[in-house]
């Protein structure tokens, strides 16, 4: 009789424990606990021995950094998701100083010798300021539902405008004539000018002809006899009236500046001369000064671009934001600032939208690309590194207006600046 009592006893007991650890179970599943990969048996015998919860679910769910906390201390927010959340901050520091060296790496800027652009006045030529308008209202647009992409381009930007200002000749080339001008001409190895326009601008006199007003361009030529002065010979000339000489002027120079950038010892510079009744040169030169340095004379040089291949099409992936509670692979804003930079040389834009990959990735999410299949394959070689990695499968170009290291400013197309797609590879 004691034996069946004692058998019933222990069918009782044993069911109401296995009772309360199942329901210890769901309790701690409906807490948000991710208990999936935790082997049942290990769960029932620390719970049926009144083992330390806390400490197992902190080594075995959460590592030994997190802590487990109920939603009475974190809101909604369970410690999966702050961890999740730490990752990301993480990955977006990554991604921040990946764009930087990315950027001056493909610029090749010495960041230790940019110009100090705070306080730089900007041209007023009207090309520029076209140019100007067209980035800040491309940049803008709310209906861009369509871009560019690149799927293999090289890694260096390739300038397609560069704008450089009047100076005054370098002493080296003996240049006396008042009236002369100097440009530099950037290094255009693999690269082929193909437009040229000078920009002059003539400023009002009282002494100006009331009828008509020769502008006069000249090339200096080097001299035959070195240490003598250049060679002055005549390129353009534009004859205006009284009513049509105040203002911007210019000139097609482009079988000038092929011919300084196929050899830059052929540059020496230009004479522009506008005169009035007085002599007087109506022309504003270097050196200047106030409000004339916003009508130096200017050089604006397009270049040809490297034939890349580009699909045009709308990229669909998987998008989320910073409230987004979400573990698998997806693309995340990122707005990179170059005044937190210091980069004051970054004319255009001051911001721009990069976006940065975080989440998991299962064999199984793989994106269907030669690279993710390879991996795929050599990941589940025994010893090899488990798993893909989110990264971006997708990405598009970033225009960028700036000074560069001789004070000329550049607009270049950087390519694979933004993430347009995040897959797993």
């Amino acid at each position: 009789m004691h034996s069946v009592l004692a058998i019933v006893c222990y069918i009782f007991v044993s069911t109401v424990s296995a009772n309360s650890i199942r329901d210890r179970i769901r309790q701690l599943e409906n807490e948000g606990h991710d208990l999936s990969h935790i082997e049942q048996a290990n769960l029932r015998r620390v719970i049926s021995q009144n083992s330390d919860m806390d400490s197992y679910m902190n080594e075995n769910v959460y590592g030994n950094n997190e802590t487990m906390s109920s939603d009475n201390n974190h809101g909604n927010e369970t410690p999966s998701r702050c961890k999740s959340c730490a990752i990301r901050e993480e990955q977006k520091k990554h991604r921040i100083e990946g764009i930087k060296k990315k950027i001056s790496h493909a610029l090749n800027l010495d960041l230790t010798n940019m110009p100090d652009a705070t306080g730089v006045k900007l041209p007023k030529v009207p090309s520029f300021l076209r140019l100007m308008e067209r980035y800040e209202r491309e940049s803008n647009s709310p209906y861009r539902q369509y871009q560019d992409y690149e799927d293999e381009e090289d890694e260096f930007g390739q300038p397609e405008r560069t704008y450089t200002f009047a100076r005054q000749p370098p002493d080296n080339l003996f240049i006396e004539d008042p009236n002369a001008s100097f440009f530099s001409i950037p290094n255009m190895v693999g690269k082929t000018p193909y437009k040229a326009y000078l920009w002059i601008y003539i400023k009002p006199s009282d002494a100006i002809s009331p009828n008509i007003t020769e502008i006069n361009l000249y090339a200096l030529h080097p001299p035959e006899v070195q240490g003598d002065p250049p060679i002055r010979r005549r390129l353009q000339s534009k004859r205006r009236h009284f009513d049509n000489l105040v203002g911007w002027h210019h000139f097609n120079v482009i079988s000038e500046v092929q011919r300084w950038s196929a050899n830059p010892r052929n540059n020496h510079g230009v004479v522009i001369e506008a005169l009035d009744l007085n002599g007087n040169n109506l022309v504003v030169l270097p050196p200047t000064v106030g409000i004339d340095e916003e009508y130096i004379p200017m050089l604006g040089i397009r270049t040809t671009l490297r034939v890349t291949r580009r699909s045009k099409r709308s990229a669909v992936a998987l998008l989320c934001d910073d409230t987004t509670q979400y573990e698998a692979c997806c693309r995340y804003p990122l707005m990179v600032d170059f005044v937190e930079f210091g980069w004051d040389f970054v004319i255009a834009p001051n911001t721009y939208q990069a976006y940065y990959c975080a989440g998991e990735c299962q064999s199984e999410n793989l994106d269907a690309t030669d690279h993710a299949i390879i991996v795929n394959q050599h990941t589940s070689l025994p010893g090899t590194n488990p798993g893909p990695c989110c990264t971006p499968t997708r990405m598009s170009a970033l225009s960028m207006l700036y000074w560069d290291v001789d004070q000329s400013v550049q607009y270049t197309r950087l390519p694979n600046m933004k993430v347009e797609r995040c897959g797993c590879a």
